[in-house]
């Protein structure tokens, strides 16, 4: 009778053992922090807006803006190109400035 609680007890250490073993995250298993295939652009294209580029953008944008209404005038055509091109620059001064203030 002692004797078969022994095996049994060992087999219950072992089959606990196995299964723990068997539990463990694999490798193979998705990470917590997966990379999704769009990751890496966006974070090159961050770093474009963010870099070199933003100033030249900006200024480039702002530029063709102020052309594009000076140029053209009451043209609805001009009117709407000049407040996307504002935009953007908008939109480029505030992305530097958050990157700046929140790195």
């Amino acid at each position: 009778m002692k004797m078969a609680s022994a095996q049994i007890k060992r087999f219950l250490i072992a089959a606990m053992a196995a299964a723990a073993v068997a539990l463990q995250p694999a490798s193979s298993w998705a990470a917590a922090a997966a990379e999704l295939p769009w990751d890496r652009p966006l974070e090159a294209l961050q770093a474009a807006l963010i870099g070199p580029v933003a100033h030249s953008l900006i200024a480039m944008s702002f530029i063709g803006t102020v052309f594009a209404h000076a140029i053209a005038g009451d043209s609805e055509i001009a009117r709407r190109l000049a407040k996307a091109g504002l935009g953007v620059s908008v939109g480029l001064v505030l992305l530097r400035l958050m990157n700046y203030l929140l790195p």
